[in-house]
């Protein structure tokens, strides 16, 4: 938080010296100016809030909470796709579609 404090306050001077000792500019300057200096500060402080988005999620609260019985969510894939060319196959299939549930 200190560092944070001196940066601001050294950055709040740095500009109030910029102020004071500016000279006149005769140049032009468009209406598109101003917006450009509008996107410079937009984009950089989203870049500023992606790279320290982490922080910023532990600094509200944010944090992923550990799942209660997180080991019976888990879903395992078969080893292998079962061959539905074989005849135990086809027998299985028959089995389980046949009205006749007694036979198994």
């Amino acid at each position: 938080m200190r560092r944070v404090l001196y940066f601001v306050s050294t950055g709040i001077c740095l500009v109030g010296l910029a102020m004071v000792s500016a000279r006149p500019a005769y140049g032009y300057a468009d209406p598109g100016s101003g917006l450009l200096a509008v996107q410079v500060l937009g984009a950089t402080l989203s870049a500023i809030a992606f790279y320290f988005r982490y922080q910023i999620r532990r600094l509200f609260g944010r944090t992923k909470k550990p799942v209660a019985n997180a080991h019976l969510l888990s879903i395992t894939a078969p080893e292998s796709e079962p061959d539905l060319d074989s005849p135990d196959a086809v027998e299985v299939f028959a089995m389980n579609h046949s009205g006749n549930h007694e036979s198994r």
